[in-house]
């Protein structure tokens, strides 16, 4: 399991998984915009998380598993 977690954040910081997260956070925006009330801001605003974290190159997914491992190692 732990390399499927290294392989998939390898993706996820390469160019195309980053510009994947921008895109999916760009969609999850346009989604919650559209949708309107509270629940469809929601959704946008969540969906700020993956365009910032992918334009500034940051994983979430590599943090946590990060932290796991560290967590497992003691």
């Amino acid at each position: 399991m732990g390399g499927s977690v290294v392989t998939l954040t390898r993706f996820m910081n390469s160019m195309v998984g980053r510009l994947a997260r921008v895109f999916l956070g760009l969609v999850l925006v346009a989604i919650g915009l559209r949708a309107g009330g509270g629940g469809g801001y929601a959704v946008a605003a969540v969906g700020l998380l993956p365009i910032a974290l992918g334009a500034s190159g940051h994983c979430l997914l590599e943090a946590v598993s990060g932290s796991a491992r560290r967590a497992m190692r003691q």
